[in-house]
């Protein structure tokens, strides 16, 4: 095979890992229950960027057949994380300094009921509420949005009409939830060739049947959206996954600020980009994102990847500091 034929053979292998509803993961063994993971701190090299600093990355993993395929991250209460999978399960795991002899604190569990198709169990987006006692829950292989208390507990779900068009592959991918109760989720798109993804703004909880106004997304060109988190003030930090056609593929990432505020129907929804991300941030399949305030000024990024379960790839836990130029200015903080 010609070394272009390679390079479309390995790019439709992570299209298929990338896709929900692909046949070669429709089977989902039963949940095996861990008590930590592996983790191995991995050199940063260069870490600046702007007004982006990498401060540590981390690989994580675990022989469990669950473990792996995060698209959602949300912080807790306690100051631990909670990452979801695509198979439908939670890992709960504390920051990685707790980690001892090579060793993460964790627990791998179904985050709710058990389901063994995993189009019905593909979890891509996360949400909570302000005191982190009630979680939803956004499922892209089936266009679900499930509300259920931190214990997985009065667990109800729906299918809000405004998303039961949205493709099975191509579905819910970001998703959150406002101070005042509304919740924005966007679609990761129709097709590649279309620019612009579906994305919905709910006048409430969508659990409940709250209603939705849709509008438009319209990422940088090669780009979807892959998850979403809320800054203080309410605007949201999008971040993006871009493929690039090599041998073995390579996942590039970026990051965009949106301000709820300037949402319209039927619009499209501006946005402006942040630095890139440092140059020995690990490339990944980054899926997972959370925004937390530093005390210093300006905040802290978690990112997650989804490694598909693919040999190539890797589950990676990224911290970076991202202090905004107006506060390096000394100006008000966003």
């Amino acid at each position: 095979m010609r070394r272009t034929g390679w390079r479309l053979a390995a790019l439709t292998v992570v299209i298929l890992g990338l896709a929900p509803s692909t046949w070669l993961r429709t089977h989902v063994p039963p949940p095996e229950e861990i008590a930590a993971v592996a983790i191995r701190a991995l050199p940063i090299g260069i870490a600046e960027a702007g007004e982006l600093r990498l401060v540590g990355q981390w690989e994580l993993s675990s022989p469990s057949v669950d473990f792996g395929g995060f698209s959602a991250l949300l912080p807790r209460p306690d100051g631990s994380f909670l990452a979801l999978s695509d198979l439908g399960m939670a890992l709960a795991f504390p920051h990685p300094d707790q980690a001892s002899a090579g060793r993460l604190p964790a627990r791998l569990a179904p985050a709710g009921e058990r389901r063994y198709v995993k189009s019905a169990a593909d979890i891509e987006a996360a949400a909570q509420s302000s005191d982190g006692n009630m979680l939803w829950l956004a499922f892209e292989g089936s266009n679900r949005v499930q509300r259920s208390n931190a214990s997985w507990g009065e667990a109800r779900s729906v299918r809000p009409p405004a998303m039961q068009h949205w493709p099975a592959n191509s579905g819910a991918e970001a998703m959150a939830r406002l101070e005042d109760g509304r919740f924005i989720v966007i679609g990761e798109g129709m097709s590649w060739s279309e620019p612009s993804v579906p994305a919905l703004l709910f006048a409430g909880d969508p659990v409940e049947g709250g209603e939705s106004a849709e509008f438009r997304f319209t990422p940088p060109g090669g780009y979807r959206p892959s998850d979403m988190a809320l800054l203080p003030d309410s605007r949201a930090l999008i971040l993006l996954r871009g493929v690039e056609l090599a041998l073995p593929p390579r996942f590039t990432s970026r990051l965009v600020l949106a301000d709820p505020a300037t949402i319209e129907a039927g619009g499209d929804w501006q946005w402006h980009e942040l630095p890139r991300f440092p140059e020995g941030m690990v490339r990944e399949n980054y899926e997972g994102l959370t925004v937390l305030p530093r005390a210093a000024g300006g905040f802290t990024l978690w990112l997650i990847s989804d490694d598909n379960r693919a040999a190539f790839q890797r589950t990676m836990l990224v911290e970076l500091e991202w202090v905004p130029e107006k506060q390096t200015a000394g100006e008000d903080k966003p």
